[in-house]
Parts: structure tokens; C-alpha cells; sequence
């Protein structure tokens, strides 16, 4: 069932899968559990309510759309956040892109409300980094770690981000200059996302973001550093596969000489297996 219902848009042959589960003895806190584990819920909620809210008990759907609320409220919260910073950084000079979260949800799923995030993640160039990092300080947020100059250097030189909070981890920041460490893997470099760059509008504001092939790549590469453990990042695969199209042929060309191909193809191969995303 939680596969029938992590996506966006069902077609009648999963809406028939899915009813027909629905219709059989279903554990549904455990259900509901699974779905919260996965980061789904609300896709959960989107195509129980559309498909099956004559078959789902009245009081797991209402706990499903309190959750889908609450989610949609705080995607809410933070997307303004993600706006007011890029403003901030912009009166700086320092041209930011926003990552993953908010402009995500926009991106491959076309509603801020279906897709769940706990932090806002912003591409800078190297850099900017520290004038980045200054910024953040003097607006209230705070350091996840304390580090001395030397260890600060040290991360930019070998790492790919870093962390700040604030309203006791209410609002988290990853400011990155570049999607992954490069010991892990350079499918996508900073030259290449600062080349080839779309644009978003997030409460009227244009904000730039990753083009539709840098984020395929980039969320590959970010699944398979965390060992594909949640069916979300998946789902974000495959919503992007189903909204837009690519020149397969150039992408694994790029893949292979990235030296990523592996990567790329078991992201994709996922979306596809799992989710049926057309490949």
C-alpha cells in the first residue's frame, strides 16, 4: 500500500491495486508508522483521501490529515525562511542556490505541501563560504558543532557542508559548496551547477535552483551515501523522472566518466522498480 501511494499522480491500474489492498484487513498504525519512517506521509494521505477514504477507518484518516496539515504548515514556515535568507545573502552579493527542501517540492512535485523536510540546504561558491557562514552568525543561528579555524578549514578543504540552527533547532541550515565530498563522489562539481542553473518561483520569488539533470544527479548521489534508506528520497527520483525529460544517452555518458555510473543507475533503477517511473 505505501508503494501504491508514494507518488503524486496514481494511474487507474494502482488506484485498483490500491483499493483492494485498502479493502483487506490493514494494520494501519502501523501503516501510518512506516509511512512517518519513510518521510511519505503525505503522500500517503493524498491518495488514501483520493482513492480509498470509503474504505480507510475515519479515525486514521483524520490522524493522517492532521500530520499532512502540520506538515504543509511548517514546509510553510520554512520556505519563507529560505526566502528571507536568499534575500539576505543577495544584499551581501553572495549568489546562493537552495537545495533539496522547499524548492524540491516545487521542482518534482509541484506542491510545497507533498513532500516532507526538517532543514533548508543552500549551495554557496567556496568562496563565499565563511562571508556565507558570517551572515548566518549575526542573524542568530548557531554552529551544530564548534570548530576552531584551523578544523573550519580543514572541512572546506575535504568536506561539502556545514550546519547551523536556531529557535532550538527549529530552523537548520546545511550551507554547502558542493553537493558531496568529492572522496565520495564528483558526478556533480560546483562549476557545473553554477553553468547550468533553472529557476523557481517560491512565494513570488525568483530564486535560482538546480537544472532538472544536476538534481537527478545529485539526488542519486545523496541516496546512495545514505544507503537508500528512506522510500523519499526515491520518490523524488522518480517524481522528477515523471515531470521532466532527459537525454538518457548524455547523462550516462556523464556518469561513466564522473566515474558514478553505478550510482546513477541503481537511483534511476529504484525509481523505476519500485515506483514505476518510466525509464
Amino acid at each position: 500500500m505505501l508503494l501504491s501511494c508514494a507518488r503524486t499522480v496514481a494511474t487507474p491500474q494502482v488506484v485498483a491495486r490500491l483499493r483492494e489492498l485498502a479493502a483487506k484487513e490493514v494494520d494501519w498504525e502501523y501503516l501510518f508508522l512506516l509511512a512517518r519512517r519513510h518521510s511519505v506521509v503525505p503522500l500517503l494521505y493524498l491518495q488514501l483521501h483520493q482513492h480509498t477514504s470509503d474504505l480507510v477507518p475515519e479515525e486514521h484518516l483524520q490522524k493522517l490529515k492532521q500530520h499532512y496539515q502540520e506538515n504543509s504548515a511548517r514546509n510553510t514556515v520554512l520556505a519563507a525562511e529560505l526566502c528571507r535568507l536568499i534575500g539576505l545573502f543577495e544584499d551581501s552579493g553572495i549568489k546562493a542556490i537552495p537545495y533539496k527542501g522547499p524548492v524540491l517540492s516545487l521542482f518534482a512535485y509541484g506542491d510545497l505541501a507533498l513532500r516532507r523536510f526538517v532543514d533548508l540546504d543552500v549551495i554557496v561558491r567556496k568562496t563565499d563560504v565563511l562571508k556565507a557562514r558570517d551572515i548566518l552568525l549575526a542573524d542568530g543561528y548557531t554552529p551544530s558543532k564548534s570548530l576552531a579555524l584551523h578544523q573550519q578549514e580543514l572541512l572546506l578543504r575535504t568536506q561539502h557542508n556545514m550546519q547551523f540552527w536556531r529557535d532550538n533547532r527549529r530552523l537548520i541550515v546545511e550551507l554547502h559548496w558542493e553537493v558531496a565530498p568529492h572522496l565520495f563522489a564528483s558526478s556533480v562539481s560546483a562549476g557545473q551547477i553554477w553553468q547550468d542553473l533553472g529557476t523557481i518561483n517560491v512565494y513570488n520569488t525568483q530564486i535560482k535552483t538546480l537544472s532538472a539533470d544536476n538534481l537527478l544527479f545529485s539526488l542519486c548521489v545523496h541516496g546512495s551515501r545514505h544507503l537508500w534508506e528512506r522510500l523519499s528520497w526515491i520518490c523524488d527520483v522518480a517524481e522528477l523522472i515523471n515531470r521532466y525529460r532527459f537525454n538518457w544517452t548524455i547523462l550516462l555518458e556523464r556518469a561513466a566518466t564522473a566515474d558514478s555510473e553505478r550510482m546513477f543507475l541503481l537511483g534511476i533503477h529504484l525509481a523505476y522498480q519500485l515506483l514505476e517511473a518510466p525509464l
